[in-house]
Protein backbone atom coordinates (compact mmCIF):
# COMPACT_ATOMS: atom_id res chain seq x y z
CA UNK A 1 0.00 0.00 0.00
CA UNK A 2 1.31 3.42 -0.96
CA UNK A 3 1.68 6.32 1.46
CA UNK A 4 0.83 8.69 -1.36
CA UNK A 5 3.95 10.78 -1.87
CA UNK A 6 7.07 10.72 -3.98
CA UNK A 7 9.06 12.59 -6.55
CA UNK A 8 11.05 12.34 -9.73
CA UNK A 9 14.13 14.03 -11.14
CA UNK A 10 15.92 14.26 -14.46
CA UNK A 11 19.23 15.66 -15.67
CA UNK A 12 18.88 19.02 -17.40
CA UNK A 13 22.56 19.92 -17.76
CA UNK A 14 25.98 18.46 -17.06
CA UNK A 15 29.62 19.04 -17.88
CA UNK A 16 32.87 17.48 -16.65
CA UNK A 17 32.54 19.14 -13.21
CA UNK A 18 28.85 19.56 -12.44
CA UNK A 19 25.49 17.87 -12.95
CA UNK A 20 22.15 19.66 -12.55
CA UNK A 21 18.89 17.81 -11.92
CA UNK A 22 15.42 19.30 -11.87
CA UNK A 23 12.90 17.59 -9.64
CA UNK A 24 9.17 17.44 -9.00
CA UNK A 25 7.84 16.21 -5.65
CA UNK A 26 4.21 15.35 -4.99
CA UNK A 27 1.96 14.50 -2.05
CA UNK A 28 -1.40 13.00 -2.96
CA UNK A 29 -2.66 13.39 0.62
CA UNK A 30 -2.69 17.21 0.49
CA UNK A 31 -4.46 18.92 -2.43
CA UNK A 32 -2.09 21.93 -2.62
CA UNK A 33 0.95 19.61 -3.05
CA UNK A 34 -0.44 17.10 -5.56
CA UNK A 35 1.58 18.43 -8.51
CA UNK A 36 -0.69 16.64 -10.98
CA UNK A 37 0.89 18.63 -13.85
CA UNK A 38 4.34 17.18 -12.97
CA UNK A 39 5.98 20.60 -12.71
CA UNK A 40 9.76 20.23 -12.40
CA UNK A 41 10.51 23.46 -10.54
CA UNK A 42 13.08 22.29 -7.97
CA UNK A 43 16.80 22.15 -8.75
CA UNK A 44 19.61 19.96 -7.40
CA UNK A 45 23.19 20.84 -8.34
CA UNK A 46 25.92 18.30 -7.57
CA UNK A 47 29.66 18.73 -8.02
CA UNK A 48 31.00 15.57 -9.66
CA UNK A 49 34.11 15.56 -7.46
CA UNK A 50 31.81 14.93 -4.48
CA UNK A 51 30.70 11.55 -5.84
CA UNK A 52 32.00 8.84 -3.52
CA UNK A 53 33.51 5.79 -5.21
CA UNK A 54 32.50 2.40 -3.81
CA UNK A 55 34.89 -0.04 -2.22
CA UNK A 56 35.62 -2.76 -4.79
CA UNK A 57 36.47 -6.31 -3.76
CA UNK A 58 37.78 -8.80 -6.33
CA UNK A 59 38.00 -12.50 -5.66
CA UNK A 60 38.90 -15.54 -7.76
CA UNK A 61 36.44 -18.32 -7.13
CA UNK A 62 36.89 -21.90 -8.26
CA UNK A 63 33.66 -23.14 -9.82
CA UNK A 64 32.38 -26.73 -9.65
CA UNK A 65 33.69 -27.37 -13.16
CA UNK A 66 37.20 -26.45 -12.01
CA UNK A 67 37.28 -23.16 -13.91
CA UNK A 68 38.21 -19.98 -12.10
CA UNK A 69 35.87 -17.02 -12.18
CA UNK A 70 36.59 -13.44 -11.12
CA UNK A 71 33.88 -12.10 -8.83
CA UNK A 72 33.68 -8.35 -8.29
CA UNK A 73 31.64 -6.82 -5.47
CA UNK A 74 30.92 -3.10 -5.15
CA UNK A 75 30.37 -2.13 -1.52
CA UNK A 76 28.74 1.21 -0.79
CA UNK A 77 30.65 3.70 1.33
CA UNK A 78 29.02 6.13 3.73
CA UNK A 79 28.56 9.64 2.38
CA UNK A 80 28.61 12.67 4.70
CA UNK A 81 25.79 14.62 3.07
CA UNK A 82 25.84 17.28 5.78
CA UNK A 83 29.46 18.15 5.01
CA UNK A 84 28.78 18.16 1.25
CA UNK A 85 25.82 20.52 1.72
CA UNK A 86 27.81 22.78 4.03
CA UNK A 87 30.77 22.89 1.60
CA UNK A 88 28.47 23.76 -1.31
CA UNK A 89 29.21 20.55 -3.22
CA UNK A 90 25.45 19.88 -3.22
CA UNK A 91 23.02 22.77 -3.55
CA UNK A 92 19.25 22.43 -3.49
CA UNK A 93 16.63 24.92 -4.62
CA UNK A 94 13.33 23.73 -3.20
CA UNK A 95 10.26 23.13 -5.32
CA UNK A 96 7.10 25.07 -4.54
CA UNK A 97 5.50 21.65 -3.90
CA UNK A 98 7.74 20.87 -0.87
CA UNK A 99 5.52 19.99 2.07
CA UNK A 100 8.13 18.84 4.59
CA UNK A 101 11.50 20.49 5.24
CA UNK A 102 14.47 18.73 6.85
CA UNK A 103 18.04 19.57 7.83
CA UNK A 104 19.56 21.36 10.78
CA UNK A 105 18.04 24.65 9.65
CA UNK A 106 14.86 23.06 8.23
CA UNK A 107 15.52 24.50 4.80
CA UNK A 108 15.76 21.45 2.50
CA UNK A 109 12.82 19.59 1.01
CA UNK A 110 12.52 15.99 2.21
CA UNK A 111 11.97 14.58 -1.29
CA UNK A 112 14.97 16.52 -2.62
CA UNK A 113 17.20 14.84 -0.03
CA UNK A 114 15.72 11.41 -0.79
CA UNK A 115 16.45 11.98 -4.48
CA UNK A 116 20.04 12.98 -3.64
CA UNK A 117 20.41 9.77 -1.59
CA UNK A 118 19.13 7.74 -4.56
CA UNK A 119 21.53 9.49 -6.99
CA UNK A 120 24.55 8.68 -4.79
CA UNK A 121 23.38 5.07 -4.23
CA UNK A 122 22.97 4.54 -7.98
CA UNK A 123 26.42 6.01 -8.61
CA UNK A 124 28.04 3.65 -6.12
CA UNK A 125 26.10 0.63 -7.45
CA UNK A 126 26.49 1.28 -11.19
CA UNK A 127 29.39 3.72 -11.52
CA UNK A 128 27.34 6.19 -13.57
CA UNK A 129 24.94 9.03 -12.86
CA UNK A 130 21.33 8.10 -13.51
CA UNK A 131 19.52 10.14 -16.16
CA UNK A 132 16.24 9.95 -14.23
CA UNK A 133 15.28 9.15 -10.65
CA UNK A 134 11.80 8.19 -9.44
CA UNK A 135 10.61 7.61 -5.89
CA UNK A 136 7.16 6.50 -4.77
CA UNK A 137 6.19 5.83 -1.17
Amino acid sequence: MSRGFGGSARIVWQDENTVVYEYAPFNLNEPEYRNSEHVYDGRITISKDSMVEPEIHEKLKVMHSGKKKLIIKRLRRDVDFGALLYAGKITIENSCYCWHLVGTEKNIGMMAMKIVFRIYDHYQDEGTLSETVSLYY
